[in-house]
């Protein structure tokens, strides 16, 4: 995904709808579809400082900001 300012273009457009109290998105993902999928599943590893304990396999995430969206990721296209 194309970024400005170290974030995906995406991201920037759903953060100017959120400015406007809209929270709640629906994104038709197309062909390559998965790197949106991957970004929005790793959220926190963009966003945040982690620590990964290896031995425990565990994450934690410091300083945890989120943002308020619930975004429903959909498959289209002749495949699906």
């Amino acid at each position: 995904m194309v970024e400005v300012g170290g974030k995906p273009i995406l991201w920037h457009i759903l953060k100017s709808y959120s400015a406007h109290g809209i929270n709640d998105f629906v994104i038709c993902c197309g062909y390559r579809g998965y790197v949106i999928k991957e970004f929005f599943a790793n959220y926190f590893l963009h966003t945040s400082d982690v620590t990964f304990d290896l031995q425990k396999n565990s994450m934690e995430v410091h300083e945890r900001h989120a943002e308020p969206w619930k975004v429903t990721l959909v498959d289209t296209g002749a495949d699906t």
